[in-house]
């Protein structure tokens, strides 16, 4: 749900057809569909206010009206003027087969038998000046797994999670008018199993609207007319050139906080390593953040409680990162054990 002076927003998702619904503070109301164009439906969505208030921006990953079960094959973007209460017709940027290739390239897809899936994108926009925009983006596919594990300590079973596959970050920088983009690459791979009956959590965070909703958690906010990224990786991975090399991270054990800076032209201006390397099994843990109205992002240092009995596992925190986003500087750590 988006919310401001002006107007309330809130997206209805569906498993056929994704709704936008408005109502502006003089009663105004818009319902409308979130439609696709020719062969591209969207998929995962994203919203933002902009910083003028005077509009909302939506993003989504789109798939194949025809084979869906084929992937993403590009994104739409979408205006809502928030005065008028109407929405822009989709622009489209499909993915031509030579970007699908290079998607290959950098580990985006996956193969199953003669069929190649292009990994889902999950976007999160950036506003950048004069009304711009930028998609950062991570690429992701998830499936069921069915494994082993140990129910009370002395009976054994089988039980079901999820294996989400992720590729690099993405960071999208569309043409006003539709159709061409330009883009550039954070090298970072991740593997995450996920057991689906989850243990409850002790803390439940409301973060803000600059944390992804990927299961890579970054950070994206704009400077200026440029793309702040504030993410975890494996050292290895940082400022890697060749992408055919990178290394996957298997959960969030042996990360370190990273920063990438990338320009509205596409290059990257900054990749460079913050903060100290945490210490055993801990981690930067940038989903499980706090929410604040200043310039702070507060998240928690953690790591994985050891299983219990039942096979499930939960977090605990030992400290929280302070990270002062006017500017950059090495981030500083607070709370204890």
């Amino acid at each position: 749900m988006l919310t401001n002076d002006l107007v309330q927003c809130i997206i209805v998702s569906s498993n056929e057809t994704d709704h936008v619904v408005c109502q502006s503070a003089e009663g105004k109301n818009l319902k409308a569909k979130i439609m696709g164009v020719g062969n591209m439906k969207p998929h995962s969505i994203d919203t933002r206010i902009s910083k003028d208030v005077s509009k909302i921006f939506i993003a989504a990953s789109s798939i194949s009206q025809v084979e869906p079960i084929l992937g993403c094959n590009g994104f739409l973007t979408y205006e809502i003027d928030c005065n008028a209460l109407k929405m822009s017709a989709p622009r489209k940027y499909p993915f031509s087969e030579q970007y699908i290739e290079f998607m290959k390239e950098i580990g985006a897809v996956v193969k199953e038998k003669k069929n190649t899936f292009v990994y889902d994108l999950i976007p999160m926009i950036v506003e950048l000046e004069q009304g711009k925009i930028a998609i950062v983006a991570s690429s992701e596919r998830t499936v069921s797994k069915t494994v082993h594990t140990n129910l009370n300590g002395s009976q054994t079973g089988y039980g079901t999670g999820t294996t989400t596959y992720t590729g690099p970050l993405i960071t999208f920088f569309p043409d006003e008018k539709g159709a061409s983009f330009t883009h550039s690459i954070i090298p970072t791979k991740f593997e995450y199993y996920n057991e689906l009956a989850p243990s409850p959590p002790f803390l439940i965070f409301v973060s803000n609207g600059h944390i992804s909703k990927s299961n890579i958690k970054f950070i994206a906010l704009n400077q200026g007319n440029e793309v702040l990224i504030v993410y975890n990786t494996l050292a290895e991975n940082l400022n890697l050139q060749d992408l055919t090399k990178l290394k996957t991270a298997m959960g969030d054990r042996n990360l370190i906080l990273a920063e990438t800076t990338v320009g509205a032209d596409s290059r990257i201006a900054v990749s460079q390593q913050i903060g100290e390397d945490p210490k055993g099994k801990y981690s930067y843990l940038i989903g499980k953040e706090i929410a604040t109205n200043s310039s702070t992002i507060i998240f928690a240092i953690g790591k994985e409680r050891p299983k219990w009995s039942d096979g499930l596992s939960s977090d605990i925190f030992s400290h929280w990162c302070f990270i002062n986003t006017n500017f950059t500087e090495m981030p500083s750590l607070g709370g204890g054990d």
